[in-house]
């Protein structure tokens, strides 16, 4: 894993309880998993995970570190930029638990909560989307720098050693 539920803070704070935080542990643990399979596909991502679980939370390969970390590039006449793979998984998933949050379960169903003293944002004018956009402009510079190794590998038939098992 990660991320976990303390890594919600700053612009990506999330109220912190013996009630809610257990709950956040679910969406790390639903969503994490789910959004790197996406980035990476499949066997990449079995790769990366048992980089992960030898790095204890943090890769040791270097083809993985490069994408872990933030990252500015040029490829195809566009700059890419990545908050890194971390601040992206917290972007992609504060939005998860947000959306979510709108709603509750109770014994008589479905409930909008209601705050005494506030009125609830509109979903299309909460941060959530902010949130959600930066996360996804990490997640796209990624893929785009995977893409433009794999490629330059191609162009160099092999001799870019580095990243030769990014295919």
């Amino acid at each position: 894993m990660i991320i976990a539920p303390t890594d919600f803070v700053g612009k990506y704070a999330l109220s912190q309880g013996i009630y809610n935080t257990p709950d956040y542990q679910y969406y790390i643990d639903k969503y994490e998993p789910k959004y790197l399979k996406e980035l990476l596909g499949i066997d990449l991502y079995n790769e990366f995970n048992a980089d992960l679980i030898l790095g204890a939370g943090v890769p040791t390969e270097p083809r993985f570190i490069t994408i872990f970390e933030p990252l500015d590039f040029q490829w195809n006449n566009g700059n890419f930029t990545s908050e890194g793979m971390k601040q992206m998984l917290v972007g992609l998933i504060y939005f998860e638990i947000v959306r979510d949050f709108d709603n509750q379960i109770t014994p008589i169903g479905n409930v909008s909560p209601k705050g005494e003293n506030s009125d609830k944002v509109r979903s299309y004018n909460s941060t959530m989307w902010q949130r959600y956009n930066e996360g996804i402009t990490s997640f796209r510079a990624i893929q785009c720098y995977i893409l433009k190794e794999r490629e330059d590998y191609n162009l160099f038939n092999g001799k870019n050693k580095l990243y030769a098992t990014w295919l």
